[in-house]
């Protein structure tokens, strides 16, 4: 345990001071992912006695999994890999969040012209996102 705090440490500590490539690196390959990636290969070498941590491994599994990825999902800039402006970026997760009746008067605020696309992308949100959500919901049901 204490070699996976200093290991987390010396990252954390590494991707604050890092300069050049290193901070190119670490734009992309975060600190939290590179102590969850270590810790996995380390125990994958068998550095740890696996029937001892089985009881924690089995309560932390699914908690830690999903904050890692929430955590890489909070530092990736959606925007900027498809290249949308501000515009298609806040009306798409206005549609998102808000549906049919706030997806437009986000539009609206940025021109008049532009309602009926924010209608249509609040649309095609419930259009696509509604079966998703239902396909996810049953996954996580058999999941469960």
């Amino acid at each position: 345990m204490a070699v996976l705090l200093f290991m987390a440490a010396v990252l954390v500590t590494l991707e604050k001071s890092a300069k050049g490539g290193m901070q190119k690196f670490f734009k992309y390959v975060p600190a939290v992912v590179l102590c969850y990636l270590i810790a996995m290969f380390l125990c994958t070498l068998g550095v740890w006695d696996m029937a001892e941590t089985k009881p924690a491994y089995s309560a932390l599994k699914n908690n830690l999994t999903y904050a890692m990825i929430f955590a890489m999902l909070l530092r990736c800039d959606i925007r900027k890999l498809l290249k949308l402006d501000l515009f298609t970026a806040g009306v798409a997760s206005l549609a998102n969040i808000g549906g049919t009746a706030s997806a437009p008067v986000l539009a609206g605020s940025y021109s008049g012209s532009l309602v009926p696309v924010g209608i249509r992308m609040a649309l095609m949100g419930y259009v696509v996102g509604t079966p998703l959500a239902v396909v996810c919901a049953h996954i996580m049901e058999s999941l469960a």
